[in-house]
Order: structure tokens, then C-alpha cells, then sequence
């Protein structure tokens, strides 16, 4: 640019030359130099004008513009706006199935009040973002926290009092959350979203920076953690040092996401009238004391409401063997006493819609024709445990069906080889027998001889028995005990006679 400045504005005297117009150079001194030219721009332009020029009007809003007020303003208290983000873990984890398996980063959904700070509820999961796997971290939210401690594995500790409910909003971005789905979801459930403009994730800049914080906690402390911002300065090692599996992971978030509710510092949300009535500066602080002053929103809405809404929707299949979903089978006392399995064996499959959580296989529940929801608990003996995730089941079913062509391949090499054995068996049977037929001379014995003679020992020398006719030219099989003692004590005396 300095260059240009010089051209257009001090050379002002040319020569003509056979190439054509030449300029001539300006005496030294007679123009300003690189640093009076930059004093010249930067003395007539604001500084804060400089910044615009220097970034997109974007980048600047996003991230360089002035700070006017908190993102808790105009919110009435805790319970009244959640925000919910999504973002790739910072780690990669192994399968439950085979800790051999590694399977990647996972999506973590969080669920953060507004007012308090509070992390309200969380997901993680193998597959997303989408619709089908934000609303299960809503779920996890605003249902029983007993439930959701049930579906992971883990303890129930009482954090959040009261517990969390649906909020009155849920603030969002624009992705899974503008659609069809959504939208039906909310008016089912009566829950409001808030939408950001496109590319401002400051607008609900809470949530972002604590998943921030949680990858930054992870980074040094668990196997196969990364940091996909710095993974250009530090060349850490990515799956090979993964141990965690996905309920491990789930169990450590639960740890760290309780530690932050109870120990956070929120001192400068503390007003003189929380101080004076002893209110924590905690996150789950400020949510007690919310609820307790009155200020604090809960929608109550009823943990069948809940399942059908935010849960995904599935397909039972009833067979005459059980009740089948995700090829495992589940059992419960409403099937029993309808008598599924029987109509299924006489009258075909039934198909069931259910809803299931796809954290855990351990459970669904089927609603009946009036509405309730009856829940379904894995059996003892299902192909899986209830400690795995739906995703990891149908990799460990591919996995196997992938297998199938080389199992198909040596069940056939095993049937063609017993075949031939079975084949060079009969053929030497044949000729064995024809070979003892041609060369037996006299009288056969009778089945019952043949097969008494049969149960001796090989070892044993025994004679021929004796030519005698069959009684009526008919061999007798009946059971008689008087001749069975004859023959016993007869046989007894040969073995004695021939270890003589």
C-alpha cells in the first residue's frame, strides 16, 4: 500500500521512453516515509474503526464487541430458561462390548439454567447431533433425576433442590433444533424455544463455556483426552491411549458436573439480600435459594408425558419365543397376563410401538390403548447385559453379521468333508459285510444272542455258540428273567474258564 501511496500521489514528473511513459523517482525527502504515512492513516481513523477493518463484522460481534449487561438479565429466576448445546468430546473412548473396539469421540449434549448456572442435565451419545439425540438430553433434564442415575449406572446424589423440571424456554442455535420435530415436540410438551441468529453462539455463550471448562478439566487427567484446539502444538496421542468406555465417561461427567453444581464460585451474584438471608454461592445455591424466595419456575409435567415426548420411538415384536427389541428380549407381567406369546403363536407376529432410551437397554415401556405406559425390564438371559448402549449393540451385531459369510464358508467345508467321510464309512460298511457273509459257515445266532454276545468284552475269548434251531423259526425278544440268569450264570463260568 506505502508503495502505491508513493506512485499515485509524489511522482508527478514522467519521460518518455520507446517502451512507452516512464516516472521519474522524487527527490529523498521530498515524500514522507512507511512510518509518517501510518501516522497519517492512523491519527484520521478511530482505533475501534481500525478493529472493524481488521475482522469481519461477524467475528466482531461475536467476539470483539462491547460487553452490555449479563446473559442472565430479564430472566425471572432459576427453572425459567435453559440453554442447550452440543459439542464433540475432547476423547476418545472404547466399547463396552470389547475394550479392543475404539469407537471414536462422543456427541455430549448439556443442559444449563440461565439463572443460577446450574448444569441441569446432560447426554452423551455415540451418533448426532440430531433432533432424536437433543431431545434425549432434555429428557435427562427434566425427568427424575432417580431415573436417569437408574438408565447410566450410578448413584443418585441429591444436588439441585427442588429437583429440575421443563423450563418455560430453552435457548438454542440453529441446527437439530429447526425442525418438524422440534416443533412438535414443543407444542406437545408446552416448552418455548429461543433460536439464536445464525453463527452466534455468544448469544448463549453460558453453555459454550463450560464445555470449554469440561475439556479443559479432562485434558490431563483421563486416557485418550485430547484438545482438538492444540493438537497442531502438542502431538498427543489419540486412540491408542483410550481406556474409558462410554458409561465410564457418562459416570466421570456425572462426578465433575455435581462437583461444579456444589462448589462453583458465584460470589458476585451474591446481593446484599442473599447474603443477608445466608443463601450459598454455589450454582445449586442459587437454584435453592430461587425456588425458596419464589421466584423459581417448575412445569409440572407427568413422567409418562415425558417418555412419550422426549424419548425415542421404537417397534417391538411379539413371537411365539418372547418379546424382541433390538434383537434382545424383554419381558413384563401386563404380556404375561394378555398372553402375547400365545396370541403370536397362533396368529403371527405383533408388532409394538415402545419408547426406549438409547443409553441403556435395561428397560422400555409400551403404552396400552388407554394411554399408560407399562414398563419392559431385560430378561436374565437376553444376548446383552442392561449396561450397554443401543449404538454399541448394533456395532457388536455388525460385527457379527459381518462374520457370517466365513462362518456360512467353514459350516460348508465341515458338511462337504463329513459328507465324503460319511460316504467312504458306507461303502466299507458294504463290503465289510458282504466279505463276513460269504465266509460265515452254520447257523446265525438269534438277535438276542447276537446282541448279548455284542455287550461282552473284546478282550474275552469266546466260543461260537452252539448250532441249534430257532424255536418255531422265530427268534424271541420278550423279557425272561429265569433265562436271563441262565445266560448270566453260563457266561459267568466261560469268563472263569478262560482265565484258567
Amino acid at each position: 500500500m506505502y508503495d502505491q501511496i508513493i506512485q499515485r500521489v509524489y511522482v508527478t514528473q514522467y519521460t518518455q521512453t520507446e517502451a512507452g511513459r516512464e516516472g521519474i523517482m522524487p527527490p529523498q525527502g521530498s515524500f514522507p516515509n512507511k512510518r509518517q504515512v501510518r501516522h497519517i492513516i492512523e491519527s484520521g481513523t478511530k482505533r475501534l474503526e481500525r478493529v472493524l477493518r481488521a475482522t469481519t463484522k461477524g467475528h466482531f460481534q461475536r467476539n470483539l464487541r462491547g460487553l452490555r449487561g449479563r446473559a442472565y438479565d430479564n430472566v425471572a429466576g432459576p427453572g425459567h430458561a435453559y440453554a442447550i448445546d452440543a459439542t464433540i468430546g475432547d476423547i476418545h473412548l472404547r466399547s463396552s462390548v470389547n475394550r479392543a473396539w475404539p469407537i471414536g469421540r462422543p456427541i455430549v449434549y448439556m443442559v444449563v439454567d440461565i439463572w443460577s448456572t446450574a448444569i441441569v442435565g446432560f447426554y452423551v451419545c455415540l451418533s448426532g447431533p440430531s433432533w432424536d439425540t437433543a431431545k434425549l438430553a432434555l429428557f435427562s433434564a427434566c425427568c427424575d433425576p432417580r431415573l436417569t442415575a437408574e438408565l447410566w449406572g450410578f448413584d443418585y446424589e441429591e444436588v439441585l433442590t427442588p429437583t429440575p423440571t421443563a423450563p418455560f424456554q430453552v435457548w438454542t442455535d440453529r441446527g437439530e433444533y429447526v425442525s418438524a420435530g422440534a416443533r412438535q415436540t414443543c407444542l406437545s410438551l408446552g416448552i418455548n424455544f429461543a433460536i439464536d441468529p445464525p453463527y452466534r453462539p455468544d448469544m448463549k455463550g453460558l453453555v459454550e463455556v463450560l464445555h470449554r471448562i469440561t475439556k479443559d478439566k479432562q485434558y490431563h487427567f483421563l486416557p485418550g483426552a485430547i484438545n482438538a484446539r492444540r493438537k497442531e502444538l502438542e502431538n498427543r496421542p489419540n486412540a491408542k491411549e483410550s481406556a474409558l468406555t462410554l458409561r465410564e465417561y457418562v459416570r466421570y461427567l456425572h462426578g465433575i458436573f455435581n462437583l461444579y453444581n456444589l462448589s462453583a464460585n458465584r460470589t458476585y451474584r451474591l446481593t446484599v439480600e442473599m447474603i443477608g438471608a445466608g443463601a450459598q454461592a454455589t450454582p445449586a445455591g442459587l437454584w435453592r435459594f430461587g425456588h425458596e424466595v419464589g421466584i423459581g419456575y417448575r412445569k409440572a409435567i407427568s413422567q409418562d408425558r415425558l417418555i412419550a415426548g422426549l424419548l425415542q420411538r421404537g417397534t417391538a415384536v411379539v413371537r411365539r419365543d418372547g418379546i424382541f427389541h433390538e434383537c434382545l428380549q424383554y419381558e413384563a407381567e401386563v404380556a404375561a397376563l394378555q398372553e402375547w406369546t400365545a396370541h403370536a403363536r397362533n396368529f403371527g407376529t405383533i408388532p409394538h410401538t415402545v419408547f426406549h432410551f438409547p443409553g441403556s437397554t435395561s428397560r422400555l415401556w409400551w403404552p396400552d390403548p388407554q394411554g399408560v405406559l407399562n414398563e419392559f425390564s431385560l430378561r436374565a438371559n437376553a444376548r446383552s447385559g442392561p449396561d450397554i448402549s443401543v449404538e454399541e449393540l448394533r456395532d457388536a451385531l455388525m460385527v457379527d453379521r459381518c462374520k457370517h459369510t466365513d462362518r456360512e464358508y467353514k459350516r460348508l467345508e465341515r458338511a462337504l468333508r463329513n459328507l465324503e467321510e460319511n460316504e467312504t464309512l458306507r461303502k466299507q460298511a458294504i463290503d465289510r459285510t458282504a466279505a463276513a457273509d460269504a465266509l460265515y459257515e452254520g447257523i446265525k445266532p438269534n438277535t438276542r444272542e447276537a446282541r448279548v454276545l455284542e455287550t461282552l468284552p473284546r478282550s474275552s475269548d469266546v466260543p461260537s455258540p452252539p448250532d441249534m434251531p430257532a424255536l418255531d423259526g422265530v427268534p424271541k425278544e420278550a423279557t425272561n428273567p429265569s433265562y436271563d440268569a441262565l445266560m448270566d450264570e453260563v457266561f459267568s463260568s466261560m469268563n472263569w474258564e478262560s482265565t484258567q
